[in-house]
């Protein structure tokens, strides 16, 4: 009874928050849409079209694995380390600005060096460089949110980060779908670079971030050491939990989409599977939209556990389906619930980790948080590639069937793992409106 009638309260109170707090943290946010783009487009349609033309066909998904688990490897430490040298720099600028428009103008001499790869080790090369520039600019933009953001909006605030990251993926795959599908994957290139480069810039010249004082980059890079990339697991023990619960959904959510060009390839047999997995990407990530900025307005009232495992119980029971009876038609419709579900969780557990992040260590913490995106993609390529290719081998399709029922049970199994709130953070919730 509960149960249900907490089900109830989430729906009952699913409306957007205010438009001019929604537009505040829309700006603050900004950046996420070009960095999105980029890994958007370049995950999930660029990189396997690059590799496939690299390595012999029957090995495709093996090399694509290991490109994505290597670089998503890089991806996990680096993150903390710059997130680390970020909290503690100094600079007029401020401690985050620098780093985003710097990481952007590194950002486009790699994605060139990528394009450029004449083999598939090249390639493999470059994308790891690209990660290390990347994730410096990453970790300094996850902390605008703890930084910028009081803790009874970061509900709002983390909606809108994720409303504008799913934006940037929706044009990073259309980017990327269109350019690949007519063979000019350089327009793919030029326009991510241009995205990259107008967000940096954006977001150095709108920011009102005052002056830093702290140590210079490389004092920052130097001071680090072992600790940097670890926390007391005890002590913060609710954060710990949310980077399981995290860990698990993204693992079986994400690796579907490393995969789904290739899905569509081999299943359906299409002659532009580029072009059909941008589309259905495209509908579930512009629905997602949708979903983190309801649930952003949703979890300040009723909390982050209940929205999440809303989310991530709708996720699970609508993968079935697509591994038994695939079906092009039926995997838009599909697309479009599984973005919102995903959209759902991304946000309200994006809100969870603020809360539970010491204050002054904002960007180093988040940096360790992708240990658990980063560390899922990473082991989901590295291990599902292996797997589909294995499965196909022996039987049709096997291979993907396996790789969707197994993201359902992932899926299924975060639900425990998140953990229940402090007091304190529902009791503000309450004094806002929400229901019990």
């Amino acid at each position: 009874m509960a149960q249900a009638r907490d089900s109830r309260n989430l729906l009952r109170d699913v409306r957007f928050p205010p438009r001019e707090q929604l537009k505040r943290y829309l700006l603050l946010n900004i950046y996420g849409g070009p960095l999105s783009a980029l890994f958007g487009g370049l995950n999930t349609i660029i990189a396997p079209y690059a590799v496939e033309r690299l390595v012999p066909a029957g090995e495709k998904n093996t090399y694509l694995g290991l490109l994505l688990f290597f670089g998503l490897g890089v991806a996990m430490v680096t993150q903390p380390l710059a997130g680390s040298v970020s909290d503690g720099f100094g600079s007029r600028f401020g401690r985050r600005r620098p780093f985003i428009l710097g990481s952007a103008m590194l950002d486009g001499v790699f994605i060139v060096l990528f394009g450029l790869a004449f083999n598939f080790w090249f390639a493999f090369v470059a994308y790891a460089l690209l990660q290390v520039v990347s994730n410096f600019g990453q970790a300094a933009y996850q902390a605008l949110v703890p930084d910028f953001a009081p803790q009874e909006e970061r509900g709002v605030a983390s909606g809108a980060k994720q409303a504008m990251e799913v934006g940037g993926s929706v044009v990073g795959l259309g980017v990327a779908g269109v350019f690949t599908s007519i063979n000019f994957v350089w327009g793919a290139y030029a326009a991510l670079i241009v995205l990259l480069l107008a967000g940096g810039l954006a977001v150095f010249r709108r920011l009102s971030e005052p002056p830093a004082v702290g140590l210079p980059f490389w004092s920052g890079v130097r001071k680090a050491n072992f600790k940097t990339f670890f926390y007391d697991t005890r002590a913060n023990m609710r954060f710990t939990r949310v980077l399981g619960a995290r860990f698990l959904f993204f693992l079986g959510f994400v690796s579907i989409q490393r995969f789904l060009r290739n899905f569509l390839s081999d299943v359906f047999n299409l002659s532009s599977p580029e072009a059909w997995a941008a589309g259905i990407l495209v509908l579930a990530t512009v629905v997602g939209i949708t979903g983190a900025l309801l649930a952003g307005s949703v979890v300040d009232r009723l909390g982050r556990r209940q929205v999440a495992q809303f989310a991530a119980v709708v996720a699970a029971i609508y993968l079935v389906p697509i591994a038994v009876f695939p079906n092009l038609y039926l995997m838009l419709v599909l697309g479009a619930i599984l973005g919102l579900a995903g959209g759902a969780f991304a946000a309200s557990t994006w809100a969870f980790l603020a809360d539970e992040i010491p204050q002054g260590e904002s960007a180093r913490f988040y940096g360790i948080a992708n240990y658990a995106t980063a560390g899922a993609g990473a082991l989901g390529a590295g291990f599902f590639g292996v797997m589909i290719d294995a499965l196909n081998g022996w039987k049709y399709i096997a291979g993907y069937r396996a790789l969707i029922l197994i993201a359902s049970v992932l899926l299924v199994l975060s639900l425990p793992v998140l953990p229940k709130e402090k007091p304190r953070a529902r009791e503000r919730g309450d004094q806002v409106g929400a229901g019990p």
